[in-house]
């Protein structure tokens, strides 16, 4: 061990919430200093501050342009470490005040939910062994052309996180104004909160962004860095880490254990109950991790954690290199399974919630979702129900690989309903409309535009097909409704200067009848003018109806047809398609909690259905 250990505080805006707030800072250092050991401290801003900064950017425009929107966000930290610089020197201490761009931060990734990569470890080493202690703003690094990147709200933990993984510190601290971690809000009121003593990484991402950054989580689970939350300089406190978590024991514990000692026997033996799944929390967590189609790695190895510590048998399919399908099961065979996607429709959009919503991608469409499954069949289990399965699918937004290659497991025999969990206002869908994505293509001759008349422009033609199909009535049908057809995207040519020789076209349409037949209206319409290339077809399916609960039918498209093995298909879900993939997709958080209640009351349902059907 080095003569002089390094020890990293970091102090975020719970702590810092007025400028009187830095002496307490100043007193925790000190404390550090006077054992012998180094101290780097990371700051936060004053609490509240990022907010009017970013109140400030939006004040030009709903959108403001990054790079400017990153050097004015940094500037509250950048102000809160030179306050604590100067409330060090007051007091005595003598420490460097050390900007991210001068200790070589960089970062890569987009300038507001950048990531760090290298630091200049030697430059930090140097100012700690002349000073002893050493302030470092939080939040923010440089990006390849010097510019500011922020590492995304709450991005100090991952400050304080990276530099004491590089710099080889002894310890990190989180340092809140509460002893460490608490099961919920030790302010909210009611009965007084437990204290985690040990809490694992795994554990702590269930608990969302209110405790630590959830990237910052990934980091240190990636990297296998364990770290401290709790006051500066109070032995008690919550260490983070690969697990399992454990419960701080309480004040009187120990006598209150000698005396029921002796009649500790069957009691004692006793299965413990299960972790408690809260599907606000658990949904936050789960839409902070990215899973954008073909990037579900890492959202599948946490649900598969997840699910083993809550007792079930789990594995993990994998449907591409990479990307693996979760198939949960207990002892018994499921005889109803509940089933829904990881990934999502890019951007990532980390999580965020106020009293009504929990915001971020994939909140309602469709990790909000897989949170409500997963707390319902933790009450059914909880209840004896033990022939529940889970079946959590990849690529359910593009292609449907992941449903696809799910569709042959052995899994899927003896299984009587499949519940494919998708936003329909916690409604049971009765029928979905099918989807047919294809793309057109028209040919050209390439000429100098100064002589057009010299070749045969490929947009033109593609413009008159698209003329004529916007004209098209699509055929309809009585339960479904109307086909409906989407131009998604179009492309051609290569320059102004050039008449274009080649032009394309992506289509969607959504059916109400069976694909053949809106295929053969297509091709009566472009008569040749263009070809055709079929990418992907799910036809419009008619689902299980239950008495008792109401019925929709929904406009869009579901993995149901392709799990045709795993039962009798049924669709529901918490939230709207409306919101899902916008900039600013949430789900109410009581439909969230209602949906829980609506999944246990419909596999009920569907149990008592399948026995009875079992009856000779």
């Amino acid at each position: 061990m080095p003569a002089h250990p390094l020890v990293v505080l970091k102090f975020g805006s719970s702590v810092l919430g007025t400028e009187r707030d830095y002496a307490a800072a100043v007193a925790g250092i000190q404390r550090h200093l006077q054992r012998g050991e180094r101290v780097l401290a990371v700051v936060s801003a004053l609490k509240g501050a990022t907010d009017r900064l970013l109140a400030d950017a939006h004040f030009f425009g709903p959108e403001p342009e990054p790079a400017a929107t990153a050097s004015l966000l940094a500037t509250g930290e950048s102000a809160s470490a030179a306050r604590l610089a100067l409330a060090l020197d007051a007091a005595g201490v003598e420490a460097a005040l050390l900007d991210p761009g001068a200790i070589g931060l960089t970062t890569q990734g987009p300038l507001l939910d950048a990531d760090p990569v290298s630091v200049n470890a030697d430059a930090v080493r140097r100012s700690l062994e002349h000073s002893g202690a050493a302030v470092v703003a939080g939040f923010y690094g440089r990006d390849s052309a010097g510019g500011y990147a922020l590492f995304g709200r709450g991005g100090s933990d991952l400050t304080a996180l990276f530099l004491a993984h590089r710099l080889g510190a002894r310890s990190c601290r989180l340092v809140k104004d509460v002893e460490g971690v608490y099961e919920h809000d030790p302010g909210s009121g009611g009965r007084a909160p437990r204290r985690y003593a040990l809490l694992s990484w795994d554990d702590a991402l269930k608990l969302g962004s209110r405790v630590v950054q959830p990237k910052t989580l990934h980091f240190a689970r990636r990297e296998r860095i364990e770290f401290e939350v709790g006051r500066v300089g109070s032995p008690a406190c919550t260490r983070v880490g690969p697990g399992p978590s454990a419960w701080a024991e309480p004040r009187g514990a120990r006598r209150a254990a000698a005396k029921g000692k002796a009649g500790a026997g069957t009691a004692s033996r006793k299965r413990s109950a299960p972790p408690d799944v809260e599907v606000c929390a658990l949904t936050r967590a789960l839409v902070d991790i990215p899973s954008v189609s073909g990037d579900e790695g890492e959202i599948s190895a946490f649900v598969a954690s997840l699910l083993e510590r809550l007792g079930y048998r789990v594995e993990l399919q994998e449907a591409a290199p990479g990307r693996s399908n979760v198939i949960a099961r207990t002892a018994a065979a499921p005889r109803v399974v509940f089933a829904s996607h990881l990934d999502t429709v890019p951007p990532f959009v980390p999580s965020s919630e106020d009293a009504d919503h929990v915001y971020g991608r994939g909140a309602c469409d469709a990790k909000g979702i897989v949170a409500a499954q997963i707390a319902a069949a933790e009450r059914l289990r909880a209840e004896g129900q033990k022939a529940i399965g889970l079946l959590y699918v990849v690529d359910e937004e593009a292609g449907s690989l992941g449903a696809k290659v799910a569709n042959g497991h052995a899994a899927a025999a003896g299984v009587k309903y499949v519940v494919v969990g998708e936003p329909t206002e916690n409604r049971l869908a009765a029928g979905c409309m099918g989807s047919l994505r294809l793309s057109l293509a028209t040919a050209g001759i390439a000429a100098h535009s100064a002589y057009p008349e010299r070749g045969s422009s490929a947009i033109l033609a593609l413009l008159d097909v698209l003329a004529d199909l916007r004209a098209v009535e699509w055929p309809a049908d009585p339960f479904f409704g109307v086909t409906t057809c989407n131009i998604g995207t179009i492309g051609g040519g290569s320059r102004a200067n050039v008449v274009p020789d080649a032009a394309q076209t992506e289509l969607h349409f959504r059916l109400a009848i069976p694909s053949a037949g809106v295929l053969r209206r297509l091709q009566e319409v472009v008569r040749g003018r263009a070809s055709i290339e079929v990418h992907t077809v799910t036809e419009p399916v008619r689902l299980t109806e239950l008495p008792g609960f109401d019925a929709c039918v929904v406009r869009y498209t579901t993995d149901a047809p392709h799990l045709s093995r795993w039962g009798a298909p049924l669709v529901l879900g918490p939230g709207t398609i409306l919101e899902a993939h916008t900039q600013q997709e949430k789900v109410p958080k009581a439909e969230l909690r209602a949906a829980v209640g609506e999944f246990e009351r419909l596999a009920r349902a569907l149990l008592e259905r399948s026995a009875v059907e079992a009856r000779p």
